[in-house]
């Protein structure tokens, strides 16, 4: 986990750069076209980002990181939020969004009322089982930070630990 958290940080403190500190340039003045690439287009449009600014970025990304850290005293339990969410999300509610999108803009083939009402269903579990747990994990951090909550005590939270 160490050795990856630049990889990740390196995109987020690059989107974070393109949102906030890079003024926009008109295209034109670049000779920037809509018919560009992605990577040509951004060169075109943004002034690049002092290094002084950029170190500044990447270090509040690392202290949010930490204090999000001490904030959670169980990895487990950030695992659990994380997986609640993206893992659905990605695994189950994408999959069939994009199938259903896919399959109704093909124009030799139609979607038949048992596809849409067997993705439909895995829709609604993808979305109940996200809610779920993403509630329980939720209640189960609220329990590590807090004593004498009534919920604290009903069974799973009260293995929660402090």
């Amino acid at each position: 986990m160490i050795f990856t958290y630049g990889l990740f940080i390196q995109p987020l403190a690059e989107l974070l750069e393109d949102m906030f500190f890079r003024p926009k340039i008109e295209q034109e003045a670049h000779g920037g076209t809509p018919e560009m690439g992605l990577i040509e287009s951004r060169q075109a449009v943004q002034d690049p980002v002092s290094e002084t600014t950029s170190k500044l970025v990447r270090i509040g990304i690392i202290l949010f990181t930490f204090l999000l850290g001490l904030c959670i005293p169980d990895f487990g339990l950030v695992c659990n939020l994380v997986g609640s969410i993206a893992n659905t999300l990605i695994g189950l509610i994408l999959p069939t969004l994009f199938y259903l999108k896919l399959k109704s803009e093909r124009t030799n083939e139609s979607l038949y009322l048992s596809e849409v009402l067997l993705n439909g269903l895995i829709l609604v579990f993808a979305v109940v089982l996200m809610l779920t747990s993403g509630t329980v994990t939720a209640i189960s951090i609220v329990c590590c930070h807090t004593k004498g909550l009534h919920i604290c005590t009903i069974a799973p939270f009260d293995r929660v630990t402090t």
